[in-house]
């Protein structure tokens, strides 16, 4: 909507009204193919570009569940994903949870429950 008033003010300005529908049709195009694209590359290429910023890995990992294994926690906190994915009960986690020693921010993260070791 806004592209649309910027094209027909400038095309106004220009006063020639054949060089204005052919500037308009122009830039038309020009935005219509622009779009295309980027809704092109959304709706193919995103998922798998940025599978790993959605860390998909760990629903892989939690669905199916192992009786135990070591968890990376390199790219945040994974414990959430267990406990979400496992549907894992709170008063169960908060008996069990095991956490790391304070950092110098004054944050602990989990260290381990049932089986999963986080490090």
């Amino acid at each position: 909507m806004i592209t649309s008033i910027g094209v027909w003010y400038i095309a106004e300005k220009i006063n020639i009204k054949k060089f204005s529908v052919i500037f308009i049709a122009v830039i038309s195009i020009i935005y219509y193919l622009s779009f295309e694209l980027y809704a092109m590359d959304f709706v193919l290429k995103y998922q798998n570009l940025t599978s790993h910023d959605w860390q998909y890995d760990y629903k892989e990992i939690f669905v199916d569940k192992k009786e135990s294994g070591v968890v990376t926690d390199k790219y945040g906190q994974p414990y959430i994903f267990a406990l979400y994915y496992l549907k894992y009960p709170p008063e169960k986690f908060r008996n069990e949870v095991k956490y790391n020693p304070v950092d110098k921010w004054g944050f602990s993260l989990v260290s381990s429950f049932d089986g999963f070791q986080f490090k």
